[in-house]
C-alpha cells in the first residue's frame, strides 16, 4: 500500500531551491559547453548501456561466488 504525503515548502526554502537549480544550469553548460544536442543524446545512450553492462557484469561476478 502506498501513502501519499504532502509537504509544504517554506518561501526561504523556494528561494533556495530556485538558487540551487541556477547554479546547476550554469554548471551543465559548463561541463557539456563542447556538446551538441545529437551528441549529448549519444553520449547518455553509450552511458545508460554501460550501465547495464556494469550491472550484468557484477550479477555475474557475484554468481561466480
Amino acid at each position: 500500500m502506498a501513502r501519499i504525503v504532502n509537504m509544504s515548502l517554506t518561501d526561504k526554502t523556494c528561494k533556495h531551491l530556485a538558487s540551487l537549480a541556477s547554479q546547476q544550469e550554469s554548471l551543465n553548460e559548463f561541463i557539456f559547453a563542447e556538446f551538441g544536442a545529437s551528441e549529448l543524446d549519444e553520449l547518455t545512450t553509450k552511458l545508460a548501456a554501460l550501465k547495464r553492462r556494469l550491472e550484468k557484469a557484477c550479477l555475474k561476478v557475484a554468481a561466480d561466488f
